[in-house]
């Protein structure tokens, strides 16, 4: 909230993407990966509509050399709220970039279905707290499993937040979520712990 209120959301973020940028080359000098690390990156309402957003993106990828295509930018509704016209605009960049757009926080907003329908949106992110009562809650199962149909529906994949236990994976599983996230696969890990978290599905490469 600080840096929203003052002039640092934008270097600050593309800071964020700089480090994700190093981070995503550095695991993949040390580990022999047989398909792309995707790294999601959250940008905020105030980022979306700054006009420099995606200009300033694509310099990055290009000074480090890095495949747009394994960096996906998360947003929230809030961000087509503020400025429906600029965030349109962005999104367009953005994916002609050849960046995935997640929609965070789904379920949450408004008006999530105006802008599905206006909007070139790749993933939804299911909000944990229906996934968190889903389980026992007939409602909230009914939410998740209508986000599900609509998404697949729709050409966009599924991420199910929240995912905290085995009844929910087991659940989700039975809807055809395609992605999960959540403390039942991982706590938040810096860089070094996440890097021996992948050694679970990557082999480390030889030292030449």
């Amino acid at each position: 909230p600080i840096a929203e209120r003052l002039p640092f959301i934008m270097p600050l973020g593309f800071w964020i993407i700089r480090e994700a940028v190093t981070q995503v080359k550095i695991w993949q000098e040390k580990l022999v990966i047989d398909h792309p690390i995707h790294v999601g990156v959250n940008l905020s309402a105030n980022q979306f509509v700054n006009p420099g957003l995606s200009d300033g993106i694509a310099d990055i990828m290009k000074s480090s050399d890095a495949d747009p295509s394994f960096f996906a930018f998360e947003i929230t509704e809030s961000a087509f709220m503020t400025d429906m016209e600029t965030a349109n605009l962005q999104l367009l960049k953005l994916k002609s970039n050849h960046h995935s757009i997640f929609m965070d926080d789904f379920g949450t907003g408004y008006s999530s279905l105006s802008y599905l329908q206006h909007f070139p949106v790749d993933t939804l992110k299911i909000d944990q707290s229906f996934v968190r009562w889903m389980h026992i809650d007939e409602q909230s199962l009914s939410i998740v499993r209508s986000v599900i149909g609509l998404a697949h529906n729709l050409g966009m994949r599924v991420v199910a937040e929240g995912i905290e236990e085995r009844d929910h994976l087991a659940k989700l599983r039975d809807l055809d979520c395609d992605y999960g996230q959540g403390y039942l696969f991982a706590m938040p890990l810096d860089p070094d712990d996440a890097g021996d978290y992948l050694l679970n599905f990557f082999r480390k490469r030889k030292k030449k």
